[in-house]
């Protein structure tokens, strides 16, 4: 119940003190559950890196850095996950994500209820905004691709 938003951050921790992500810039790397603890654990990398081995020497700091990856709301990120995730890297890179075959369907409508239900985005819904984003990640998805 627990333990994945922890293997979700110590993954994305592993692959950016190790310097994959930055030998490996191209890749858009999107990262489960809202990133688990990432949003919380950013600042703590920051202030570690320094001490940290190999892969910690990129002038970008670690937040940056992690602002550049995709992050899907898969889980249950409202009332509180969502909005520190934003807070922390921004909403350019939210996209929408369900679960979807680990979790059941009654799930996943609820995770589509609790979307709609949840406080909203300034200006914008967060139906819209993770479609845009998945529209920028995926250009040849979006409807404007096809014809």
């Amino acid at each position: 119940m627990l333990e994945f938003v922890f293997d979700s951050a110590r993954t994305v921790s592993d692959l950016l003190f190790a310097g994959v992500l930055t030998r490996y810039p191209d890749i858009p790397w999107i990262v489960t559950h809202g990133g688990g603890a990432l949003p919380l654990l950013a600042q703590r990398m920051e202030l570690f890196r320094a001490m940290l081995p190999s892969g910690t020497t990129e002038s970008a700091s670690v937040p940056e850095r992690l602002g550049r990856l995709w992050y899907d709301l898969a889980g249950t990120p409202f009332p509180h996950q969502a909005p520190a995730l934003t807070a922390a890297f921004g909403s350019e890179r939210v996209l929408y994500g369900s679960d979807y075959c680990w979790t059941p369907a009654f799930g996943v409508d609820a995770q589509i209820a609790s979307l709609a239900g949840a406080a909203q985005p300034a200006g914008d819904t967060w139906h819209a905004l993770t479609t845009r984003n998945a529209q920028r990640l995926f250009p040849r998805l979006s409807p404007s691709a096809s014809g």
